[in-house]
């Protein structure tokens, strides 16, 4: 489903708003010191709700795709108990997704580095390993792509992802403005079956207020030297060994990262050095035009978008918390959405005690990040919710793949679409053939070429140079001839995509888009 650039801006900042409140003491608690001691406590128990509804706009036409995404879910709701947090690296809980389709039980356990969710319809429970860091290692830092520093540093249960969250907390904490709508009452609820004595802390906000409470969050960020300076620090702190790492690894050859290694001080003044004309400049255009930096962030939000947010303590000690967003994005940019209306809310108790969480031992199905269209299903029983959910509405063994003519095509052999007698997109066999998940022969002595879906039960054979091809032993007759360029044989697209069971949509612009559902 497709957002503007704005509405996803609108929906960041909402966020930003709601997870750091600028207030130091409200009823008697110091709010930015509770928040930021409840990273600390990590064991407890609670619950967690989450429910959504999304409206289309009745005045504008959705395109299908949004509609059957609508039609799926436009609305639902997340329901979790039973949620117990023994400490960052075990936890488990019990719950229910809600959509238009019905329900859907799960299980979620959290074991070490590996997330394992046993769901209704699942032949067994799916296991997430998110320890295996290395491919956004080698995206971040390149020669570095099993570098085991940066890994450690990057597992969310690790001591120093933790710290490194602490101190963007803190600074964000530092700087953002109170909103105006901001106080505190006195509360009884029922928490792990026992009645407690609460303090809520409410707050709301509407659109031109996120949007002045934006502005003057960026203000107060780039004129807190001290601030960011030992956010620099902490940062630094945390990224030594990493640093320690790619310096062994260039053999100590790099004086500024020596110096860095060397000298803290000079580090962090160093990056600041390089951020202060930027942070200069930014401060100069917020100091010059307030008025109309206001004025265009409140113009991503939609008069009707407004946040109330109620934070429950026991204390000093977050109890839980009732968050209500309403996101109206503009009328004229809103691509056929008239509102998205979410609420969470959550409850915990026995926090920073002796908490033991479940865990699941039996047989389970690891997901691979490499695992192919075809075999995504492979793990779900047939005629299940869970099957119905992952098939018809999020299309998960769908897979879409584009290219275009010329020397962007973006094709990995180096060799390019083409345009081919009365307009006939050419492409390089090979690629597209292992895009679409099937085999490629060629066989030089015939100059044929044979493309195999074992799992379809696809045969396709094409001969250099002649219109005649077969499609399990039954004869076509091509728009054009294949052709050998350069050593690659180049096939007609659309005729290639429909015989293996694809799409091909052309936009005008030499762009084709190839679907195939597996």
């Amino acid at each position: 489903m497709g957002m503007s650039k704005k509405f996803l801006l609108a929906a960041m900042l909402i966020v930003s708003l709601v997870t750091m409140i600028g207030c130091e003491a409200v009823g008697g608690v110091d709010v930015n010191k509770a928040l930021l001691s409840g990273l600390d406590n990590v064991s407890s128990e609670g619950t967690f709700d989450f429910e959504w509804e999304i409206e289309a706009d009745p005045a504008k036409k959705t395109d299908p795709e949004t509609e059957r995404m609508l039609q799926a879910l436009g609305s639902g709701k997340l329901t979790m108990h039973e949620v117990k947090t023994e400490d960052a690296s075990h936890a488990s809980a019990k719950g229910t997704l809600s959509i238009p389709r019905g329900n859907v039980p799960f299980e979620v356990y959290l074991n070490e580095d590996r997330y394992i969710v046993n769901v209704e319809g699942a032949k067994a429970p799916y296991m997430f390993d998110i320890s295996d860091l290395s491919g956004v290692s080698g995206a971040a830092f390149g020669e570095l792509e099993d570098a085991g520093a940066l890994a450690e540093i990057m597992r969310p249960a690790s001591e120093q992802n933790r710290e490194l969250m602490k101190a963007v907390a803190s600074f964000l904490l530092a700087n953002m403005p109170n909103p105006q709508r901001i106080g505190a009452s006195q509360v009884t609820e029922e928490l792990g079956g026992k009645t407690a004595a609460l303090t809520k802390v409410s707050l709301e906000a509407g659109a031109d207020e996120m949007a002045e409470l934006t502005v003057k969050l960026l203000r107060n960020i780039v004129k807190d030297e001290k601030g960011l300076k030992d956010l620099l620090g902490t940062v630094y702190d945390i990224m030594k060994p990493v640093l320690e790492e790619l310096n062994e690894k260039e053999g100590g050859t790099d004086p500024t990262l020596a110096m860095a290694l060397r000298n803290k001080t000079l580090a962090v003044e160093f990056v600041y050095e390089m951020m202060k004309p930027v942070l200069h400049e930014l401060s100069a255009e917020l100091d010059a035009n307030s008025a109309s930096a206001v004025k265009d962030i409140g113009l991503s939000f939609g008069s009707g978008t407004s946040v109330k947010l109620d934070l429950l303590f026991d204390g000093m000690t977050p109890a839980g918390m009732d968050l209500n967003v309403v996101l109206t994005p503009p009328s004229d940019d809103n691509d056929g959405i008239s509102s998205v209306r979410f609420a969470a809310s959550s409850r915990q108790w026995n926090v920073g005690s002796d908490v033991k969480a479940e865990a699941y031992n039996g047989e389970v199905y690891e997901v691979k990040s490499s695992v192919k269209p075809r075999n995504r299903l492979d793990n779900v029983e047939k005629g299940s919710l869970l099957y119905e959910l992952l098939k018809k509405d999020l299309k998960v063994n769908s897979h879409t793949f584009v290219m275009s003519l010329g020397e962007e095509s973006g094709v990995t052999d180096g060799f390019s679409p083409y345009v081919k007698g009365k307009g006939t997109t050419m492409v390089p066999v090979r690629y597209v053939s292992e895009e679409l998940d099937t085999n490629v022969e060629w066989n030089g002595k015939a100059s044929t070429v044979t493309i195999r879906d074992a799992a379809e039960n696809v045969t396709i054979v094409l001969k250099i140079g002649s219109k005649a091809a077969t499609v399990n032993g039954m004869q076509y007759i091509l728009p054009e001839a294949p052709e050998r360029k350069f050593g690659t044989t180049f096939v007609p697209i659309a005729f290639i995509t429909k015989a293996l069971g694809g799409t091909a949509e052309w936009n005008g612009s030499g762009i084709v888009t190839i679907t195939k559902e597996f």
